[in-house]
């Protein structure tokens, strides 16, 4: 099974399930959610990082700030809906980290380039990202 998902990816057919704030358009390619509120709480998610450079402090200002967070339902009668929740460490890092979401493949290596992860993200996402 793992042969044919790897042949796939080889090819470029292989699609993966999006993290919430991104879809798939018909011809595959993946787009911002048109859903105004998502776009917002995925937004505060960088702005907070950006604003405290931590996953803990980001935390802290979205709970401040009352946003919640859009959450994909993806098995059940109500598959493919979305439900609002609190945000958790887990969730903010998941968007922190997530090619898909940032649009691009990267890894920080701490030891060799002397540089950590949310340096990059709180210096950079604006320019990656483009306006939302």
């Amino acid at each position: 099974m793992r042969g044919g998902l790897l042949n796939k990816a080889r090819r470029g057919e292989l699609a993966l399930r999006l993290p919430v704030g991104l879809v798939r358009l018909a011809d595959g390619r993946c787009a911002r959610d048109p859903d105004a509120g998502i776009q917002a709480s995925i937004i505060a998610v960088f702005e907070a990082f950006a604003a405290t450079g931590t996953v803990p402090g980001a935390l802290r200002q979205l709970f401040a700030s009352g946003i919640r967070f859009p959450q994909s339902v993806w098995g059940g009668e109500n598959a493919g809906t979305i439900i609002w929740c609190d945000y958790n460490r887990v969730r903010i890092r998941n968007i922190l980290t997530n090619p898909a979401m940032l649009g691009l493949m990267f890894m920080v290596d701490d030891a060799a380039g002397g540089r950590r992860m949310g340096t990059w993200i709180a210096t950079n996402w604006k320019r990656r990202l483009g306006p939302w």
